[in-house]
């Protein structure tokens, strides 16, 4: 790949589509498996990071970049699952985010406090 990291800043919503852009169009290029992870990695990061801050239900711009996120999360994850079955692949990246925000913890009750 031609960068270590697309990832910088993300203050909006913009920032969220301009950088999920970038990995799609890096999609395109990369030919390896090892590249596929690597893209899927940094999706992993956006999601998580813009779910990491406190939010609260007052702030659009959280709610709105949350929003963007995951719609971009998903949208990406599916072309690099596309992506790894055209190299003879599997494709198996989740889009699942919540379960890999829990690191596939599963709890009974919503509230553990």
């Amino acid at each position: 790949m031609a960068k270590d990291t697309l990832i910088e800043e993300i203050h909006d919503r913009t920032d969220v589509r301009r950088t999920f852009k970038e990995i799609r169009d890096l999609l395109k290029k990369e030919g390896s498996r090892e590249d596929l992870s690597e893209l899927y990695k940094q999706t992993v990061y956006i999601i998580l990071m813009t779910h990491s801050s406190p939010w609260n239900e007052k702030d659009n711009e959280m709610r709105s970049r949350r929003e963007s996120a995951e719609r971009e999360f998903a949208r990406t994850v599916r072309l690099i699952n596309e992506r790894a079955k055209k190299i003879g692949g599997k494709a198996e990246y989740s889009e699942d985010w919540e379960r890999i925000a829990a690191n596939g913890y599963e709890t009974e009750d919503e509230k553990l406090l």
